[in-house]
């Protein structure tokens, strides 16, 4: 009966947590930026913080060399699992090559991470190419950015669009 009860009363807590996660993304935007609109539009996507599961985080670690206990892993990811994130999809709007968009996304700081180290060490992404750079951190929120391709240029001379836009960003992308 104990555990019945010790259950019901931990996804409750699961719930009120993930409840109050998602109501502050949707009343409180916890990314400032500004650009242009001439340069880039912006999209934002909710999306379950969950995304960042043992797999996930597992395979991240193991393909950066790292070695962290799994233990460590299952708590981030019972930290995360119910809240909420916000995607943030700058696309471009000039003519350009490869691609043409930048993506910032936001997730709660449940696991109270203080320095960018201790962010890095549990999310570093060491793939070209990926979404999840680990960028900057607040006592709310974490910040990934994502990779602006391999480096690779046609000969075309128009430019990346994902670089201009992260250009146009500039010292403007902060978290609240």
């Amino acid at each position: 009966m104990f555990k019945k009860i010790a259950v019901i009363a931990i996804l409750v807590i699961a719930v009120l947590l993930a409840m109050r996660y998602y109501t502050v993304v949707k009343k409180v935007d916890p990314l400032m930026y500004s650009i242009d609109s001439k340069i880039a539009t912006v999209e934002k996507q909710a999306f379950g913080a969950g995304y960042f599961n043992l797999t996930t985080l597992s395979a991240l670690a193991r393909e950066c060399g790292t070695t962290v206990d799994s233990e460590h892993l299952r708590s981030i990811e019972t930290k995360l699992n119910p809240l909420m994130g916000v995607k943030y999809i700058f696309t471009y709007q000039g003519e350009s090559q490869q691609a043409n968009v930048y993506v910032v996304t936001v997730i709660p700081n449940a696991p109270g991470y203080e320095t960018l180290d201790q962010f890095k060490k549990d999310f570093d992404f060491c793939a070209v190419g990926g979404d999840y750079y680990p960028h900057a951190l607040s006592a709310g929120w974490l910040m990934f950015v994502s990779s602006c391709g391999s480096g690779y240029r046609d000969e075309s001379g128009r430019p990346v669009g994902c670089e201009e836009v992260e250009k146009a960003l500039g010292d403007s992308l902060k978290l609240k």
